[in-house]
């Protein structure tokens, strides 16, 4: 069932994106490393993060059917280089990342080279819009716009 305010999601997002297939989608935060063993950019599924995803005309590449707040300390390198990943959505923890967006999705795109995401240079950026709140609209529509261009 979808969260409340991503029940509010745009109406003409979904529109959009209905009936074009689903993508796979990665929301991956790199300034979130540190809350991995393996030093890995933290991994978002389940819940609201699922349902953002499904929104915009995707699934999570690491789908789970509740929050799954142990995905991050969990997750390794070779599960991260196996993933179905069509659209990376890196997520900006901090303010001065926000110039950085590119250089975050390259590295990402460097490591993991057999992502679809990184043969097509397909990505976004997001910052509080996963995360339960009136943003979650802003990142709706910037993932589907990855996920879907006009």
């Amino acid at each position: 069932s979808a969260s409340p305010s991503c029940a509010a999601c745009s109406a003409a997002v979904k529109a959009r994106v209905a009936g074009k297939g689903s993508k796979k989608i990665l929301l991956t935060y790199p300034g979130m490393s540190m809350m991995s063993a393996n030093k890995l950019p933290a991994v978002f599924s389940g819940g609201i993060y699922d349902d953002i995803m499904q929104a915009a005309g995707g699934k999570n590449a690491f789908p789970s059917d509740k929050p799954n707040p142990d995905l991050t300390s969990t997750l390794n390198a070779e599960a991260l280089a196996v993933a179905d990943v069509d659209v990376l959505v890196v997520g900006l923890s901090d303010p001065s990342e926000t110039d950085r967006v590119e250089q975050l999705a390259d590295q990402l795109f460097k490591q993991y080279p057999q992502w679809q995401a990184s043969k097509t240079r397909t990505f976004t950026s997001i910052s509080d819009g996963a995360f339960l709140g009136p943003a979650n609209v802003y990142a709706v529509e910037k993932i589907a716009d990855a996920a879907h261009p006009r």
